[in-house]
């Protein structure tokens, strides 16, 4: 037996210290060799140690009673109401996550608790539209936690490039969870499409999916592109209840489509992205083929929907020259939104093949194009059906003084309507000039006559209007061109700065005979009151139904002391002839409003 080394040795004046090692301890170390000491010290130690966690889970256990006994969890912010108010928590940082779970253990339960917090947490929402989560990388890392704790509700998912193997083992065993499916990929990661189109998804209602290319890309011709896409596996009988797809141009293909789908949206960017060489682009001319939109949209009957955004160009249209036959009906379209900026997107040759109801609401928004380049020769079903037509034609301000009046641009916005249904046609177009005759002064319009020609073959429309910007002039063999094409009107409307060529045409027999309602407005009707009161007259002395008639003058600036002169109200007698012979007459200003 050897005596305690010298370091065991009790200081005289550490004898008074509580914390020293107790005797039991240190008989522990009598007559050992050093490197017994050791062996036993780290045992101890290690006992210790244990012993320091117990005690610190007992600490906190106590802490966890002291919390809960607060006033403000035991009376105010029970357990079970706690959790349902971080139900209605979204967050968007990964810190506001450690903002609620590091108060106290009785909101890191709760949290825990609230399955619809980590439902709709950022790590499963997309960031200011852009597909990728906030925190770079590691979105990857914590995605199958928050997938696992949001159990059983439904959550979204959004995630880009190889986000899918990673999370594949989750996935697998909570993809019939999934209600939204939002995929931000290029040629690299089809594989990964693949596997996710391989899931069962029964409760999958949506599905995103964006295509784009980074500056090192080797880049991805477009024959390989719609390679991979026709080997995807066929999906529909996979999302039930899938019914809105968003999917860029250069990703459709019949093999994504659906039978239960209601809204289908194409869509690619406006960006193009480079090589490093940057002498071409990553995907030379992705083009979204003719037979592959038709193929596509015939996998969905039940499509009420459809929008095509700027982008998705060029398209193939040129090749369903060979196949004449090839057509596609939506007998569902309830909406069809065409926003096209790129002139290469043929919108005439589209609504040439695809056909829809006349109770489609058909919008074109086409700035760069004519009327001409976007209705087909022969009328579609749904023109022939329009019983209202509106029509809409600004010029911009012109600053040069010297500019020629007739070569100014103009832009036209035609609204047409079908009476008794949601049939409606939305259109936006542009044209270079309001007239290429310079010799005539003013000029015949080559606008109005090619809106006119491209809706005059519709023979119900029964209601027209036109509201033609200040400083537009119509002469009068326009105006015979436009009444000729439309003798079918009851209903007209005109909006212009000078009525005088229109009264002149109306009094002509020939013109519109079954017109019951005819409405002017005019900024300028100073000495034209005779030949209004004449006109109508005249109508209603040949038979003509003429029901109401309208005449309004509204000059442009009214405070002008030139303005007032132009707005002379009819006088009491010609008010009282019109009144006579037609049961409703409106007029403005009327007599009482400048005496």
């Amino acid at each position: 037996m050897t005596t305690p080394p010298v370091a065991f040795q009790i200081d005289p004046e550490d004898s008074e210290d509580k914390s020293r090692l107790p005797d039991v301890d240190l008989a522990l170390f009598t007559g050992l060799r050093p490197s017994q000491t050791r062996e036993v010290a780290l045992a101890r130690v290690k006992e210790y140690e244990a012993e320091i966690v117990k005690i610190q889970r007992y600490i906190r256990d106590l802490y966890f009673f002291h919390n809960a006994a607060l006033p403000i969890h035991s009376k105010l912010l029970s357990h079970d109401l706690l959790a349902n108010v971080f139900n209605f928590i979204c967050p968007t940082y990964r810190s506001a996550i450690r903002g609620v779970m590091h108060v106290c253990r009785s909101w890191r339960h709760a949290a825990l608790s609230a399955t619809a917090f980590w439902a709709a947490l950022s790590g499963l929402a997309p960031w200011d539209n852009l597909y990728f989560i906030k925190g770079g990388n590691r979105h990857q890392e914590f995605l199958p936690s928050f997938i696992e704790r949001s159990a059983p509700l439904s959550f979204r998912l959004y995630v880009k490039g190889n986000d899918p193997v990673a999370i594949q083992p989750a996935l697998k065993v909570h993809s019939s969870r999934v209600s939204l499916l939002s995929f931000f990929l290029d040629g690299r990661y089809l594989d990964a499409l693949r596997n996710l189109l391989l899931l069962d998804m029964p409760s999958l209602e949506s599905i995103t999916l964006a295509f784009a290319c980074s500056y090192g890309d080797d880049g991805l011709s477009t024959e390989q592109l719609h390679a991979d896409l026709i080997s995807l596996p066929q999906s529909s009988h996979r999302h039930p209840r899938l019914h809105t797809l968003h999917i860029d141009g250069c990703l459709v293909c019949p093999m994504l489509m659906s039978g239960s789908i209601r809204t289908l949206h194409i869509k690619t960017t406006r960006h193009t992205y480079y090589h490093g060489s940057r002498s071409k682009p990553c995907i030379a001319g992705r083009v979204l083929s003719s037979d592959l939109l038709l193929d596509s949209l015939q996998q969905c009957p039940l499509l009420e929907e459809l929008v095509l955004q700027t982008g998705t160009s060029p398209w193939a249209w040129q090749a369903m020259s060979a196949s004449p036959g090839r057509s596609c009906y939506l007998p569902n379209l309830r909406r069809c939104t065409i926003n096209e900026e790129n002139t290469q997107f043929q919108v005439r040759t589209f609504l040439e093949y695809v056909h829809m109801p006349p109770t489609t609401n058909l919008s074109v928004t086409y700035n760069s194009s004519p009327l001409s380049h976007l209705l087909p020769d022969t009328p579609t079903s749904f023109v022939t059906a329009l019983t209202t037509l509106h029509l809409q034609i600004d010029r911009p301000v012109v600053h040069d003084p010297g500019s020629v009046r007739h070569r100014t641009p103009c832009s036209v916005i035609v609204n047409g309507f079908v009476r008794g249904s949601e049939g409606r046609l939305s259109m936006t177009v542009s044209y270079p000039h309001w007239s290429d005759d310079a010799s005539a002064q003013p000029p015949r319009s080559q606008v109005l006559r090619e809106v006119v020609q491209s809706f005059a073959p519709s023979q119900a429309v029964r209601e027209l209007t036109l509201q033609l910007d200040p400083g537009i002039m119509v002469v009068r063999a326009d105006w015979d061109f436009v009444l000729d094409a439309f003798r079918q009107l009851t209903k007209l409307t005109v909006h212009i700065d000078s009525c005088r060529r229109l009264v002149r045409t109306l009094c002509l027999p020939r013109v519109c005979p079954e017109l019951e309602t005819i409405a002017i407005h005019c900024s300028n009707g100073r000495g034209m009151h005779e030949n209004v009161v004449s006109m109508a007259e005249c109508r209603v002395a040949r038979g003509t139904p003429l029901r109401r008639f309208e005449f309004h003058q509204k000059p442009r600036h009214s405070y002008s002391t030139e303005a007032q002169k132009k707005s002379t109200p009819l006088s009491a007698k010609r008010l009282a002839r019109l009144q006579a012979f037609i049961p409703e007459v409106v007029t403005s200003p009327m007599l009482d409003d400048v005496l």
